[in-house]
């Protein structure tokens, strides 16, 4: 019996997944952070499937993910430093259960992702005119 034939994704992981946690551990400095991220660059490969056609310049789009990564965990941890500063001006027995605050983070989040998108296409709209 013959091994299943390899998926360009398994050829795509072989080859590079090493190199990018790599790169992304001298960017960060951990090798935790790094394996994260790396493993979620593949994950958002492979659900753009449509991109692994012909994909020239492997790693130059996987660094493209991989960025694009970093900069959505930069977000999230500023805006639940901010969150968690603005706790602390509030009485211990205000701020909710560890459930509602993460419930609030998750929210505040989304409407930060929203206004992302609709400040990109604002300026897709201007760039047009």
């Amino acid at each position: 019996m013959s091994a299943p034939p390899e998926s360009p994704i398994t050829d795509l992981y072989s080859a590079h997944h090493g190199w990018l946690s790599n790169w992304l551990n001298k960017k960060l400095g951990c090798p935790h952070n790094a394996a994260d991220i790396a493993q979620d660059a593949f994950v958002r490969l492979l659900l753009k499937h449509e991109a692994l056609q012909g994909l020239a310049t492997p790693r130059a789009y996987l660094v493209r993910i991989a960025k694009g990564l970093l900069v959505d965990q930069w977000r999230r941890q500023e805006l639940e430093r901010h969150y968690l500063q603005a706790l602390q001006h509030h009485e211990p027995h205000t701020s909710g259960s560890q459930e509602l605050q993460h419930i609030i983070v998750e929210t505040l989040l989304e409407i930060d992702a929203m206004m992302h998108c609709l400040l990109l296409r604002r300026e897709l709209n201007e760039a047009r005119a």
